[in-house]
């Protein structure tokens, strides 16, 4: 039994490597730039430390994701095979653990008894089937190659091992490994708590898997997880702490949503759960057959109950629902034990579905909601499926056995191929607006990828395409919170296409649309200041970033452009200053540094421009050309063993740099002179 055990979770762990083998270099797309790639907090211990400070180590919010991906910064910055190796691991674990989880429910007292009517299934069958169907279920995949989702990963892992020790303690066993394992099952959860707010529905699943598998009244399943009651009480507290007056992802939208993000046409609850019902649907269709899936789908929204595709999901999820109550009714009958397990796996999948089905959230249909879920519904599809090949027997049960793993074939191929749109930004888009034609973010989101690799003419098609769909649907579908930043990125196509009419155009109407102290007011102020500058009007760029400053005088962005007018004009003494803001301000700025010392070696302030050069070394160790700056700044100033030393820096990085060798020839005929 443990040989075949460990075969079957050798098999697990080479498919989920297999599967996404093909993910190690998908770049950081969409939430992962903001939350990762951008994010101070990922960057920097002090920063990270001084916020879980802050807020206090349990009312801070989703710190184990947080603390993970610093760990990813410190260790791989931000290459991205480290990332995406993480996420990897974590769903093999989580796959494993559903092996695990679901031998320990067969070891259950209601479940010990029970014999296999055929000898082609066994509990390390079932268990390894249902974890091969999940390790390779391409609706998973959006939870694994996306990297921010690692914050589901977690809280999916931490769950599992706080269910899993939870069984083991209430389970025979010596009284000091009881207290182990309530202790790993109290932290488990409590990590989970800081990985996402779902974690606390699991106390309810623990209550329900407590009486269904283990004979106990309810009252004592109260006891035993009184701790797990109270130390879940933390979760609302911490969300209306870190989100005053919302709910985070499991409440009501947020008041102040990013430009980028989908706001819901309506503030009604009511009408947001008819839509859920049709989403639930959506979702068990996708887990049956995972085609055509999409980071956003294009959902329409119902407002009535008696719109007939309300109702009749209505009707088709009341008779799954009343089917797992008929089947959990059902299982006390010896012949029917197994009935109860798939009763289990269909309360398993409504109930950490409830929270997007009854609070409004900005997206209707979510992929990765579905990760911790689809345990739930594999476990009942499972289940069922062995139910039938029992009462059936004989070649059939060999012929669904084939089946499960002709489909756990197939579902690992479709992932590999559905991890194959992840590989760059615009694919995953282009995917989006071809399966959601009518998407607003989609062709919005497209049309920023295609701004950011300089694809400027089909950005402009696709952000022309964002104000056709939000004139024809704003009223009745989904709709983007501003419009104005369409505008604001139309006009910076226009910029780099050096089309200055409509360029300006696009700025105006974005400065017409936006809000005083607005982000995007600024924004647009600083494209006509860049705009202004290419048309050598620099009277009216110098007005457009004062507006910008007038907003908030500490925008590093405006400083950057007025660093660059001053140098524009030649005036050194004020690009000094603006420059100097920008380094003092944002340290982390890659080339601040670097242009503070051509601009001092500019007004022959060596020492200052020596010293500036220095630090753009500290940040970025490898930049051949302040080693060269120094070098020939030493061999000015006659320092000619400094200046030695700096160009043999600049020559270890770049061997075959001309001017360094130049540099360096040009040196020694000077010392060889001076001898």
């Amino acid at each position: 039994m443990v040989k075949r055990s460990s075969v079957h979770i050798l098999i697990i762990g080479v498919l989920s490597i297999l599967i996404y083998s093909n993910t190690f270099h998908v770049p950081f797309v969409y939430e992962d730039v903001r939350n990762i790639s951008d994010n101070p907090l990922i960057k920097d211990s002090s920063l990270l430390f001084n916020n879980i400070k802050s807020f206090g180590l349990f009312l801070g919010n989703r710190i184990t994701g947080l603390v993970s991906f610093h760990v990813n910064y410190r260790i791989h910055k931000l290459n991205l095979p480290g990332y995406h190796a993480v996420n990897i691991g974590i769903h093999m674990v989580n796959s494993i653990l559903i092996y695990y989880l679901i031998i320990l429910i067969y070891k259950s007292p209601f479940l010990q008894d029970y014999i296999p009517k055929t000898n082609i299934y066994s509990p390390q069958i079932h268990a390894f089937l249902a974890a091969a169907i999940f390790a390779a279920h391409p609706i998973q995949t959006e939870s694994v190659t996306y990297i921010v989702q690692r914050y589901n990963l977690l809280v999916a892992l931490f769950m599992l091992c706080s269910l899993i020790a939870y069984i083991k303690m209430i389970s025979p066993d010596a009284w000091h490994k009881k207290i182990l394992y309530c202790i790993i099952s109290v932290i488990s959860l409590f990590l989970a708590a800081k990985s996402k707010e779902l974690a606390f529905l699991l106390p309810f699943l623990i209550i329900i898997m407590h009486l269904s598998f283990y004979r106990v009244t309810l009252s004592r399943v109260f006891i035993n997880i009184f701790i797990f009651l109270v130390l879940i009480s933390l979760v609302p507290i911490t969300i209306y702490r870190n989100y005053t007056g919302v709910l985070g992802e499991l409440g009501i939208l947020r008041a102040a949503a990013s430009a980028e993000y989908i706001r819901l046409n309506t503030t009604s609850p009511v009408y947001y759960f008819f839509t859920q019902l049709c989403v639930l649907v959506t979702y068990i269709r996708l887990l049956l057959f995972p085609v055509n899936q999409t980071i956003v789908y294009d959902y329409p929204f119902y407002r009535s109950f008696f719109n007939v595709h309300v109702f009749s999901s209505f009707i088709f999820l009341s008779s799954i629902i009343l089917a797992g109550i008929y089947a959990y009714f059902l299982s006390p009958d010896k012949n029917m034990r197994l009935s109860r397990l798939a009763s289990i796996g269909i309360y398993w999948y409504f109930l950490f579905l409830l929270p997007h089905t009854l609070i409004p959230s900005n997206d209707l249909v979510i992929e990765h909601r579905l990760y911790f879920p689809s345990i739930g519904f594999i476990i009942f599809l499972t289940t069922t499926v062995i139910i039938i090949a029992e009462k059936t027997g004989g070649k059939y049960a060999r012929i669904l056995l084939s089946a499960l793993v002709l489909i756990i074939i197939i579902f690992s191929v479709a992932a590999y191929k559905r991890n194959m749109v992840w590989q760059s930004e615009v694919l995953l888009w282009k995917d989006v607006v071809k399966k959601s034609p009518e998407s607003m973010r989609g062709h919005f989101i497209l049309g920023l990828s295609y701004l950011n690799h300089g694809d400027y003419d089909y950005a402009i098609d696709e952000f022309r395409e964002t104000t056709i769909l939000y004139s024809k649907y704003s009223e009745t579908k989904l709709f983007l919170e501003k419009i104005e930043q369409v505008y604001l990125y139309m006009g910076l196509s226009y910029l780099q296409k050096a089309d200055y009419d409509n360029a300006e155009d696009m700025f105006r109407r974005t400065i017409a649309l936006s809000n005083k102290n607005d982000q995007l007011l600024i924004d647009a102020y600083n494209g006509l200041g860049s705009l202004y500058i290419n048309m050598n009007n620099y009277d009216k760029a110098l007005e457009q970033f004062n507006n910008a400053l007038k907003l908030y005088g500490g925008d590093i962005k405006t400083h950057i452009n007025l660093g660059n007018y001053y140098i524009k004009v030649n005036d050194i003494d004020k690009a000094i200053t603006e420059f100097q803001f920008i380094a003092n301000n944002n340290p982390d700025d890659l080339q601040a540094h670097f242009i503070l010392g051509l601009l001092f070696t500019e007004k022959t302030s060596y020492d200052e421009a020596v010293a500036e050069f220095k630090k753009d070394i500290i940040i970025n160790r490898n930049r051949v050309e302040s080693h060269l700056k120094i070098g020939a700044i030493y061999f000015i100033m006659k320092k000619y063993n400094l200046a030695e030393e700096s160009l043999l820096k600049a020559l270890s990085i770049d061997p075959l740099n001309i001017e360094a060798e130049r540099l360096m020839k040009q040196l020694k005929i000077t010392m060889t002179s001076r001898h």
